[in-house]
């Protein structure tokens, strides 16, 4: 069944979009901004604890990514699964890539989940560590 929406979804493609003569169908179909080019957003995660000044602990360690699209948006939450329930609200990825700045230092490792989801509403998690 999903081969059958795949194969229909590319002869509605094909219809309302012409294609250069010149130009080879499978560097076309592959080219194209369709679902089946834009499938899994990829990106890596960093986190770093927040850092010291003496014995004060400073509440600034980042969340950030690294590798990932501009257009796609991101949510995090605390843990090492991530939880549509407790996490932050979708946010476009900023040009600096922080989605978080103010990691606390527990002085324990603590895990937090991202997701990323791209245009065609596709997502994939990872998971940082401080």
């Amino acid at each position: 069944m999903k081969l059958l929406y795949q194969f229909r979804f590319l002869v509605l493609q094909i219809q309302q979009t012409k294609i250069p003569v010149n130009q080879p169908f499978f560097y076309w179909l592959f080219s194209t901004t369709s679902r089946l080019s834009n499938t899994r957003p990829g990106f890596q995660t960093v986190a770093r604890a927040s850092c010291w000044q003496g014995n004060k602990r400073h509440n600034n360690g980042p969340l950030m990514l690294t590798h990932f699209n501009q257009s796609h948006s991101a949510q995090q939450s605390s843990g090492a699964s991530f939880n549509a329930d407790a996490s932050l609200p979708d946010q476009v990825i900023p040009p600096n890539a922080i989605i978080v700045s103010s990691l606390v230092d527990s002085g324990t490792d603590q895990s937090y989940t991202i997701r990323v989801d791209n245009d065609s509403g596709y997502n994939i998690k990872r998971t940082a560590i401080t």
